[in-house]
């Protein structure tokens, strides 16, 4: 039912946290009941399928006890069980699945709190307020705010979510299996505009490092890098 609440001009979904037991409680119902979660739902519990197509593409990730994660996560979704996980704690895999799904419950349980008293699609007119902040997610938010921004439908919002969920699956395979490998730092650098040539500096510097991961470059003046290990860099 609406609730008349304020449209928002901008949409931010954040990082991954622990869920609480009435997180998880309450995301277990929503995905149960919620009919626009249908497909959400639907999704997750074909996640052990999804897993035996993820090792045929890559057999190195049999190293990461997924399928007895993804079995735990399903019991619980099908509440054969009282948690998603029995391991002290929660691995990246379902960490970052979990922390998805309860973002797009949130965001589906507030579009559908805005009363618009129109009668065109609800995602269709949030993205239209959205016009001028736009949507944005940090760490699992991205995948949220990647979602919603390029849904223009109800519809398109649930396909999608789909999509992105089975990507939330592969990105926490690929964190937990890095994970067996050792300790790893993330450094970020960030230069003055004035500084043309700092990029190209720091790929060239970066070329003598081929174990290192160049993750990405949030503006033109910054990136960031993942190293196996700590490094010692020398100006």
């Amino acid at each position: 039912m609406a609730t008349n609440q304020i449209a928002p001009s901008l949409l931010v979904f954040g990082p991954q946290t622990r869920p609480s037991p009435n997180d998880l409680a309450d995301l277990r119902h929503e995905l149960l009941t919620n009919p626009s979660l249908s497909k959400a739902y639907a999704a997750a519990v074909d996640l052990p399928k999804f897993w035996e197509r993820l090792l045929m593409l890559d057999a190195d990730l049999v190293q990461v006890p997924a399928k007895s994660h993804l079995h735990e996560f399903v019991e619980w979704l099908k509440g054969e069980r009282e948690t998603p996980y029995c391991a002290v704690k929660c691995p990246i895999t379902l960490t970052f699945l979990l922390n998805f799904l309860i973002q797009i419950k949130q965001y589906v349980r507030f579009l559908h709190s805005v009363d618009s008293g129109e009668a065109e699609d609800a995602q269709f007119l949030m993205l239209k307020r959205l016009r001028r902040g736009g949507v944005h997610g940090f760490c699992v938010g991205f995948l949220c705010a990647i979602v919603v921004s390029l849904s223009k439908t109800e519809s398109e919002l649930a396909d999608n979510a789909v999509r992105a969920l089975r990507l939330a699956l592969v990105i926490g395979v690929y964190v937990d299996k890095d994970s067996k490998n050792g300790i790893t730092t993330c450094i970020s650098a960030r230069w003055r505009h004035k500084q043309t040539n700092a990029l190209e500096t720091a790929l060239t510097l970066l070329k003598g490092y081929p174990e290192v991961m160049f993750i990405l470059g949030s503006s033109d003046t910054t990136f960031t890098d993942l190293f196996p290990g700590i490094h010692r860099w020398y100006h």
